[in-house]
């Protein structure tokens, strides 16, 4: 009596069959992985520049000087929140009391990839500025600038995977693009 039994041929091929499907299944959880990555940076920064905003726009002070907030951008590193004294007198936040840190954001994982504010820069200060929380951007000399800016944040394993915010001076607001939400 003959007994039915796969061949070697037969296993060899329903092993690479499997191989294969565990190969894309691989595939498509490190590309959700990443896409997780990157949309966990963004979101944190759009919570670090909302936050910032409510922050300056009820008062917040440090002792007796008023504070700017907001987050410092810059190409090929991952956002930072920003606190800065705010200067009474030019009426204006004062870059040299600049303090960072990170606001919880994975670090490596998505970074700036391009900031545009009228033209290109490599780094700016998104910041809040009392009284009224208005946005106005600085750049590393203390220079301000007032006007709308996109950055670009990728992941760093993709760069075909990217978000990009909007920074609108008329609303105060940062936003992520609206093809992107």
């Amino acid at each position: 009596m003959k007994h039915a039994a796969f061949t070697l041929l037969e296993l060899l091929v329903v092993i690479t069959i499997i191989m294969v499907l565990v190969g894309f299944l691989v595939v498509d959880f490190n590309q959700a992985r990443r896409f997780q990555e990157l949309d966990l940076t963004v979101q944190q920064s759009l919570a670090l520049m909302e936050q910032s905003r409510a922050s300056v726009d009820s008062g917040r002070v440090e002792g007796e000087t008023y504070l700017c907030l907001g987050g410092y951008f810059e190409v090929g590193e991952v956002p930072q929140l920003v606190q800065m004294d705010f200067d009474l007198v030019t009426e204006s936040c004062d870059t040299d009391t600049s303090q960072e840190s990170s606001y919880g954001i994975i670090q490596g994982s998505a970074v700036v990839k391009t900031i545009n504010l009228d033209q290109i820069h490599s780094q700016i200060w998104a910041m809040f500025v009392p009284p009224e929380a208005n946005l106005v951007f600085y750049n590393s000399s203390g220079q301000s600038y007032v006007g709308d800016a996109s950055i670009e944040i990728v992941h760093t394993g993709d760069e075909d995977l990217a978000h990009v915010l909007n920074f609108s001076v008329t609303t105060n607001q940062v936003t992520l693009a609206a093809d992107e939400e």
